[in-house]
């Protein structure tokens, strides 16, 4: 009997398992789509901090995209599947990070899961986003030659990708904003003085970035194209308003093509803020990003998402 490597070892496969080539979208099955439902409202926003290695071969695909090689994990008593990881540009890595590794500590941020094919099988993907540059990802998963992997063993891989292979900070489990302690306004004149029609509140203006999407995320030139940013206020007193800063930014790399910027008077709360904009006819196929910032009362945040015009 073969010795299983124990819960999640990662084995490096000397040859590809699948067929190279351009992936083609598979069309997701009744089982599939109330089983990757699941997992989008769980991982959509969720923070991943990659916990091991991953090399990327030096070649692209048809869309300039580069690929780790092919490891098999092998799980106790549990069927093994595969995996790899992609990028969307393999010389930008090079450029920010001096290498082809994409190294233990990375952080993605996660768009979703889909059903995809490497070659003739069946698998499924995760699609990611680089946090600190403008890369686009996707862990990419199947079952083995001459088999597709079945919905039934995303539960296998979500348990694989949690424990092993990242660091998991997910938007439902995200730690509340840290309430002003009372005390901390009691020694300050100014604040007092500040709160004074609200006594015994402090209120500390915030903001923060919590999305931000391009739709749809793959669009021809000519079409439009909704620039969404969501966001919390907090922090103001009842009833009041600040005046509110919203930037979109369009990059092609690190070149910015337009700017858009919007003001409004916003109370605490939570927004979903969409402005269109038409993709101009002669714009290049490939990979944009926008950068969204919102400010308020001297405070900014941001929040990034990218985009392929085809």
């Amino acid at each position: 009997m073969r010795r299983r490597r124990g819960a999640g070892s990662l084995i490096l496969l000397g040859l590809s398992m699948v067929a190279a080539g351009a992936l083609a979208p598979r069309p997701a099955q009744a089982g599939d789509e109330a089983v990757l439902a699941g997992l989008d409202a769980r991982w959509t926003g969720a923070t991943c901090v990659l916990r091991i290695s991953l090399p990327i071969k030096d070649e692209r695909d048809e869309q300039g995209w580069s690929h780790s090689r092919i490891y098999m994990v092998e799980l106790e008593g549990e069927k093994p599947f595969h995996f790899r990881l992609r990028i969307s540009d393999l010389a930008l890595l090079r450029a920010r990070a001096g290498g082809d590794e994409v190294p233990p500590g990375t952080v993605f941020v996660v768009e979703g899961w889909r059903p995809d094919r490497w070659g003739a099988f069946g698998g499924f993907d995760l699609d990611l986003r680089f946090r600190d540059l403008p890369l686009a990802g996707r862990f990419e998963f199947l079952a083995g030659r001459g088999f597709s992997l079945k919905e039934k063993q995303l539960a296998d891989v979500e348990r694989w990708l949690r424990l092993e292979a990242c660091e998991v900070a997910f938007p439902s489990e995200a730690l509340p904003p840290r309430p002003v302690p009372a005390q901390a306004s009691a020694p300050a004149p100014p604040v007092a003085a500040a709160t004074r029609s609200a006594p015994g509140a402090a209120f500390v203006p915030a903001v923060e970035v919590l999305a931000a999407s391009v739709q749809p995320a793959r669009v021809r030139p000519g079409e439009e194209i909704a620039l969404v940013v969501n966001y919390r206020i907090a922090g103001l007193p009842p009833g009041a308003g600040f005046e509110v800063v919203e930037v979109r930014e369009l990059y092609a790399g690190e070149r910015r093509l337009t700017t858009m910027e919007d003001r409004l008077t916003r109370a605490a709360g939570t927004y979903t803020s969409s402005q269109k904009l038409r993709v101009p006819a002669d714009l290049a196929a490939g990979l944009y990003r926008l950068r969204v910032r919102v400010r308020m009362a001297g405070l900014e945040a941001e929040g990034e998402a990218l985009f392929a015009v085809e």
